[in-house]
């Protein structure tokens, strides 16, 4: 099966499946829609594990709060405790995997979106019936997280090269350090920010006038039986 989905699909099924695992609680539909969104990531071409090696520092974050999550929440049978102190709980554990589905499927949909190009997602977005503005905002926000992650990465590289491990510093020294990071970063995509816009009146672009397009997506047959399926 041809991997070239409509976009509007693929936003479709990624609204459906992340409405579907914040708002239900139970842990068993939760893993349920895991599965289907990495199913669906197969189907479209997501390179999973690329992805998931991309997202680690990420994924390391979020899975030391799902353990402080679950050491800090109490209810339910307690698996590990000292004396009467409860360090984990029946609770919190299903807490902590909640929170982790959950961050997963909103990963992996934001990797389904970016399989479509951004002119694409935009004139799926436009066809939906969402304000051009918007399709516009949304569309330069998902190309735009990808350079901040470069701008981190070129950071911490930068201080590494003038010989500062910041693994090696004690935790104190080491949020100073971080800290200090935030400024050349914030700088750095607030001066993007502003090249872009003038980027955008350069060439004509003006808020709220109606814009035409010859391009126009239509829905194939892969696309309706994509939807049917799930």
């Amino acid at each position: 099966m041809s991997k070239s989905f409509d976009p509007r699909i693929k936003m479709i099924l990624v609204m459906v499946l992340t409405g579907l695992i914040i708002f239900n609680s139970d842990l068993v539909i939760q893993l349920a829609t895991l599965l289907l969104m990495i199913a669906l990531c197969r189907v479209t071409g997501v390179d999973i594990l690329g992805t998931l090696r991309k997202m680690r520092r990420f994924l390391i974050l979020f899975f030391s709060i799902v353990i402080i999550q679950s050491l800090f929440v109490h209810g339910g049978r307690t698996y590990i405790h000292i004396g009467n102190i409860s360090l984990l709980s029946e609770k919190g554990l299903f807490l902590g995997i909640s929170y982790l589905f959950r961050v997963m499927v909103i990963i992996f949909s934001g990797a389904v979106i970016s399989t479509s190009s951004m002119r694409n997602n935009m004139q799926g977005m436009v066809q939906m019936g969402l304000p051009y503005e918007l399709a516009l905002m949304t569309s330069i926000g998902v190309r735009f997280l990808p350079i901040l992650m470069e701008e981190v990465k070129n950071a911490y590289l930068s201080m590494e090269l003038r010989g500062i491990d910041i693994n090696a510093l004690p935790i104190r020294r080491r949020l100073e350090m971080i800290g200090r990071l935030f400024v050349p970063i914030v700088y750095s995509a607030l001066y993007r920010a502003r090249c872009l816009s003038e980027s955008i009146e350069m060439r004509g672009f003006i808020i709220g006038e109606k814009r035409s397009s010859y391009y126009r997506l239509k829905l194939q047959k892969q696309d309706i039986l994509l939807g049917a399926s799930f």
